[in-house]
């Protein structure tokens, strides 16, 4: 509990500095405001615990709450290198838990089929638009494949990847959010995942992915990107500080690339709705 602690401090104060230079922040001009909520606590799967307990000492709470702080903090950095304006509570001067708990009660989950990336137009090669052109119709229609085995029929699904996204149950929470802390917008932290990946390039080299979920709403309540960022490292490192350094901060800078090119529609504003505080 006292390690958690101190990671929350030092955490706090590295962001706390970084927010007071406004030269950071689009030269001084004021960018899209977006609200930071972390990851819930239960809502953290790791193939690794026992591996980096073994490196570091730390208990799977410990390393938690370090990579919930971590992430905030790179992608508080991110948002504030790309002109916008990120509010952290781990930098506000506000009862975290309580009103991370009133956001938490206000939230749901739910598994979709993780969008997949699809080149432009002006990327694709000569060679990428001719077999697009001439690809046979039947093709795109085709069915699960059907196999034979000791006199049955199989059928090979291929199964979708999925990722966790986060649902607003309570109707009031986005107006809240937006009355209370003039924000544009949030980006919800669905769940991280540290995991064992056996690569399939034919190397059979043992590697690990760290993947993290999340979903970002406008100031109407409106979803306007939810996914999953997805990044490789060695399967010998086992120190949160090094998988801060390079996982985390790779996948934070990926999720806020796309979030700075987000066309976010005028907050429409209802003074009835309850302001926190």
């Amino acid at each position: 509990m006292r390690k958690s602690a101190l990671v929350f401090l030092s955490l706090f104060v590295t962001i706390l500095t970084y927010s007071q230079d406004e030269t950071v922040s689009n030269n001084g001009k004021k960018g899209r405001t977006y609200l930071l909520v972390p990851f819930e606590s239960k809502m953290y799967i790791s193939d690794i615990d026992k591996n980096i307990y073994e490196s570091d000492g730390l208990g799977t709470a410990e390393i938690r709450t370090k990579l919930q702080a971590s992430l905030d903090q790179n992608l508080f950095i991110n948002a504030k290198e790309n002109g916008l304006e990120p509010l952290s509570f781990y930098a506000m001067e506000v009862d975290a838990q309580k009103e991370l708990g009133y956001i938490y009660s206000s939230i749901g989950y739910k598994y979709e089929i993780l969008p997949q990336e699809e080149k432009k137009e002006e990327d694709q090669t000569v060679a990428d638009k001719l077999k697009n052109k001439f690809k046979p119709k039947e093709e795109s229609e085709k069915q699960p494949e059907s196999n034979t085995t000791n006199g049955e029929i199989t059928t090979q699904r291929v199964i979708e990847e999925r990722y966790m996204q986060t649902i607003i149950t309570n109707n009031n929470l986005m107006q809240t959010l937006v009355n209370t802390y003039q924000i544009e917008g949030v980006i919800f932290i669905n769940q991280i995942d540290l995991l064992n990946n056996i690569v399939t390039d034919g190397s059979g080299k043992h590697n690990r992915v760290l993947k993290i979920h999340y979903t970002i709403y406008d100031a109407n309540g409106n979803i306007i990107q939810s996914g999953a960022e997805k990044t490789y490292f060695p399967s010998n490192v086992n120190n949160v500080d090094k998988i801060s350094k390079t996982a985390v901060a790779e996948n934070a800078k990926k999720i806020i690339e796309k979030i700075k090119l987000l066309q976010i529609e005028p907050t429409t504003t209802n003074s009835s709705i309850e302001v926190l505080h």
